[in-house]
């Protein structure tokens, strides 16, 4: 028989939204992505405890935003640019992981990238 969890890990809501801006030969693009809470380490072990068990709460909310841009530098060739998580933001830290894991948060759930940069040049022939 299977380990039982008192909780699903994931997200109890998760929202993004994008927003665009074009204007000749430059395009711009914001998305932004929201993760509610999850239960933290504590709640999902003991399926009968749950919240009520020590140490066991709920995780704070998610938020990142990621910004790319292209431009089209000649006929055919774009240049693009992005930043994924624009302001560098972290989850939020679960003091009830042990400490045998290499990061303070479901690892599953978040990413510690942090901030990241993405350039790239792109030619379309026949264009």
């Amino acid at each position: 028989m299977g380990e039982r969890r008192a909780y699903s890990t994931e997200f109890k809501t998760k929202t993004n939204a994008a927003i665009t801006y074009d204007y000749a030969k430059l395009s711009t693009t914001l998305y932004v992505e929201y993760y509610g809470r999850t239960p933290n380490y504590l709640a999902q072990q003991d399926p009968v405890a749950t919240y009520s068990a020590p140490g066991a709460g709920r995780l704070g909310t998610w938020t990142i935003a990621n910004l790319s841009a292209k431009y089209e530098i000649l006929h055919g060739l774009i240049l693009s640019a992005n930043v994924n998580n624009l302001f560098d933001k972290l989850p939020p830290i679960d003091y009830s992981t042990p400490g045998i894991y290499s990061a303070p948060f479901n690892v599953e759930n978040y990413n510690n990238y942090g901030r990241s940069f993405f350039v790239e040049a792109s030619y379309k022939f026949g264009h």
